[in-house]
């Protein structure tokens, strides 16, 4: 199973690998946009439960605040039992979790360990929420250590015979400055890595890409096989009764429902080879990326990538066929003929 979803940083495109079912508990990515990294973990529920909690507030006179506080008991991919605590605002839904639901979670990566929960995503339901933003983090912890190196110009400049303005003069573009580089520094963390490593997961990406795209159109031509051969069952049976009713009566419509049998006879030939390529292409790059999890460069990964895009236009040029077919297969067509 592999899903897309948008970059909690940049909303870029980012594609989640599918689950394994072997030692590999954690996955890194990495978006193609933004250089962030992170963890991917995928739990199956045993079972939940969830607690209204009250939040204290400092000002008696606002409204009363809660907080739903989920625990979480579940298998990880190694049927090892995790267990998983989080809490939403009470002004979010509420988040269904039920025995046997599929979560993905994605992590910050901080210093190549696994850091905050950001992101959650229940697969079963397509509920999803994300806890807090990248790049307004990185803000909140520099706004902090500017006030603090403010507070501490503040205090030495005030120790010293200065006025007013002078402290200010002081204080403001000291705090300031060190609050802008913290800042960067936090939005930068998490993407100076090895080259090596990030290349990989880069590469990652676009095969999870790729065959995200492979999967669509994979589907897509399961469908019209499918329709089609529905079509043509109810063509053949429209036939078959013409036929044992009168023959002659129907001289002309059956041969019209000939050439619309034949055709989609055709198609549907044409639509068994797209489905046999494309679940070829499918197996090509899973296999690719399973392998790019064990070793950082592949051997001859330029030849085999080579390959793949040539099997594409293979393909390409079969659903071009197709369509022409198509409009053979046109009502107007049919009886022209």
């Amino acid at each position: 199973m592999n899903c897309k979803i948008n970059c909690p940083a940049c909303r870029g495109r980012l594609y989640l690998p599918f689950r394994q079912n072997d030692d590999e508990d954690v996955q890194d990515i990495i978006c193609s946009r933004c250089l962030g990294r992170y963890a991917v973990t995928y739990l199956e529920i045993i079972n939940s439960t969830f607690d209204l909690e009250t939040l204290s507030s400092s000002h008696p006179e606002r409204a009363t605040q809660y907080r739903r506080v989920y625990r979480v008991r579940a298998f990880n991919s190694k049927r090892e039992i995790e267990f998983l605590e989080f809490s939403l605002p009470s002004s979010a839904h509420s988040f269904s979790l039920s025995s046997g639901d599929e979560l993905i979670l994605l992590n910050t990566i901080q210093d190549n360990a696994i850091d905050k929960l950001i992101w959650l995503k229940n697969h079963t339901t397509g509920e999803s929420y994300q806890f807090f933003s990248p790049s307004s983090q990185a803000k909140i912890i520099g706004l902090k250590a500017g006030m603090f190196v403010m507070g501490v110009s503040l205090l030495l400049a005030y120790l010293l015979p200065l006025s007013p303005k002078q402290l200010l003069a002081i204080a403001l573009p000291t705090s300031a400055g060190v609050g802008v580089c913290v800042a960067q520094r936090q939005s930068r963390q998490g993407k100076e890595r090895n080259a090596r490593v990030a290349t990989r997961l880069k590469a990652e990406q676009m095969l999870l890409k790729n065959l995200d795209s492979v999967n669509e159109r994979l589907q897509q031509h399961q469908q019209n096989f499918i329709a089609e051969r529905r079509t043509r069952d109810r063509l053949r049976q429209l036939h078959e009764k013409m036929s044992q009713t009168d023959t002659a009566q129907f001289e002309s419509r059956l041969l019209v429902l000939d050439r619309g049998i034949a055709v989609l006879k055709e198609q549907l030939a044409l639509n068994q080879n797209l489905i046999d390529g494309y679940s070829q292409v499918k197996n090509l790059l899973e296999i690719e990326y399973e392998t790019s999890r064990l070793a950082e460069q592949l051997p001859n990964a330029e030849d085999f990538g080579a390959k793949i895009f040539a099997r594409l236009e293979e393909l390409n040029a079969l659903e071009r066929q197709k369509e022409a077919l198509a409009l053979d297969r046109e009502p107007a067509k049919l009886y022209c003929e």
